[in-house]
């Protein structure tokens, strides 16, 4: 796991690089509603790895897991209130 930027049709958004197979990648996108996306490997060239502090060093995945996990409460209630697979990622 990583913590990306990607850039999309629908703008730049930040996400953690679940895994990779044999045609797409699995992305948990920061954005409401929170859910795993299936992004084809064709639009890999549109990841960025995200730096911490601007200082070279990649972000975290356990502090970025934790902004996410207190984001999905806000927004949802709960993390019973999202699917099994992004409770997953983020415990």
């Amino acid at each position: 796991m990583k913590v990306i930027r990607y850039h999309s049709d629908h703008g730049a958004r930040t996400g953690i690089l679940i895994s990779t197979g044999r045609k797409f990648h699995k992305v948990l996108l920061v954005d409401n509603p929170v859910r795993v996306t299936k992004v084809p490997l064709s639009e890999e060239r549109h990841f960025t790895d995200l730096e911490y502090r601007q200082v070279g060093r990649p972000y975290p995945v356990a502090r970025a897991k934790r902004i996410l996990r207190d984001a999905v409460r806000r927004w949802h209630g709960s993390l019973r209130e999202v699917s099994k697979e992004v409770r997953e990622v983020l415990s």
